[in-house]
């Protein structure tokens, strides 16, 4: 609440020094209210000083706001009353039909001392069900319009009967005949003058809301687009979001031990939020390829490798057939020699591809490792045949001679665990600096 008394009108006081004690009020309640950042609070505070300054005995607040359809309407945000307790929800359409909507769509302040005998030629009614459904009497009426710097209607404040004595309660008809007085035209300018310092303060507070909706709405789509690109860990995001404000949760409702004079306010729980969203955030200079690395070697490229070693099968099946023929074209073997070397000839070769094959198959399961490490035996196996490998060529077709797999290819495949280089693995954990 604003710190001050209620301003009533003391004898003893001149009407110089009330005026200097009223401007003293207004400047701490403008201070108060450019300082408030929750809404609730800061619409609690605005009905608040509006009552203390002009005597009212209840108060409400409507808001300007967009419905589903685009439409202006005033929408019901706070009330205060003194007399009774006030608990309801009520739009009104920015029109001449109701006193807050005219006050809205014009720009005027209206004022009257009885709202039950309206000017005849009013275009506006005065809706008597909230008095009827709440047993009151609304008599004395102020409504002033929340207006901000382009001139335009954010909200209107409506104050209701001003009393005699500030601690009057209107139970009925004759308290509300004898305590109930009109605004007077000094309490109109005091209700205009907070109204204007509280339409600065609303309007930057709602330009403040505005501005966290569309931050939240960025750290929310950025957090999904990080996911997206790492579909391996969807989901990761949110679940460190959990955990984080879980635990913050359970400190806030900690009464004893190391945490217990740690709390965290409800703006530190909002960064916690945004903090383990966004976490993963240096991802973004990741590249894709890397973050969606399954393979050591990309498919493409591997393919490339397997090409290699069909070429080298092929050049070898054409030097088997050249070495039989070179058996068949020597007359001086007799056909027992010709057909033993035949026959060791085709037997080496086909211990030689199958140790080519199986040397191959090796190559594939390092490629594309299992979860779980290969044993020992197992990893020493296709590190062998890899080397096996690394130490063939095959002819290109202009007869020069190329190594089936390269120096970066068998460093990729020697990777012990994972998928990723060192320099790959650096970049992986470089996102949490860039974050």
């Amino acid at each position: 609440a604003v710190e001050g008394a209620t301003l009533t009108a003391d004898p003893a006081l001149s009407e110089a020094a009330l005026s200097a004690r009223r401007l003293r009020h207004l400047s701490q309640i403008g201070l108060a209210l450019s300082a408030e950042r929750d809404i609730r609070r800061l619409l609690a505070m605005i009905l608040t000083a509006s009552r203390e300054l002009t005597g009212a005995d209840g108060g409400t607040l409507y808001i300007v706001e967009r419905d589903k359809q685009g439409d202006k309407k005033l929408f019901f945000r706070a009330a205060q009353n003194d007399s009774i307790i006030v608990d309801q929800s009520m739009t009104f359409a920015v029109g001449a039909s109701s006193l807050a909507g005219y006050a809205a769509l014009t720009g005027e302040v209206l004022r009257f001392d009885d709202v039950y005998h309206l000017p005849s030629d009013a275009p506006f009614q005065f809706n008597q069900r909230f008095d009827q459904e709440h047993g009151y009497r609304t008599k004395s009426v102020l409504v002033v319009p929340l207006r901000d710097h382009n001139g335009d209607t954010i909200g209107v404040l409506q104050l209701i009967n001003r009393k005699r004595h500030r601690e009057a309660i209107l139970r009925d008809t004759a308290t509300v005949e004898r305590e109930v007085i009109g605004f007077d035209s000094e309490r109109a300018e005091l209700a205009m003058t907070l109204a204007s310092q509280a339409a600065v303060a609303l309007n930057n507070n709602l330009l403040l809301r505005e501005i966290e909706e569309l931050f939240e709405s960025f750290v929310v789509a950025s957090s999904s687009a990080i996911e997206d690109r790492d579909p391996s860990t969807s989901g990761h995001s949110q679940r460190v979001t959990q955990l984080t404000l879980g635990l913050a949760s359970a400190i806030n409702d900690t009464p004893e031990g190391p945490y217990n004079n740690v709390h965290f306010s409800p703006a530190q729980m909002r960064e916690l939020r945004y903090a383990a969203l966004l976490h993963d955030f240096g991802k973004i200079g990741v590249r894709e390829a890397i973050l969606t690395k399954n393979l050591k070697i990309e498919a493409a490229q591997f393919e490339g490798i397997l090409s290699r070693i069909a070429v080298l099968r092929a050049q070898r099946q054409a030097h088997l057939a050249q070495q039989k023929v070179a058996l068949f074209c020597d007359e001086s073997l007799s056909r027992s020699e010709r057909n033993a070397r035949l026959k060791a000839l085709e037997e080496t070769a086909r211990q030689q591809q199958l140790a080519f094959e199986q040397d191959t198959h090796w190559l594939e399961i390092l490629n594309a490792p299992p979860v779980a490490p290969l044993p020992s035996q197992d990893w020493d196996d296709a590190l062998a045949a890899m080397g096996r490998l690394r130490a063939l060529e095959f002819c290109d077709a202009v007869g020069h001679f190329h190594p089936v797999l390269t120096a970066e290819e068998e460093a990729a495949l020697s990777v012990r665990r994972g998928t990723l280089t060192p320099s790959e693995f650096a970049q992986i954990q470089d996102h949490a600096q860039m974050s």
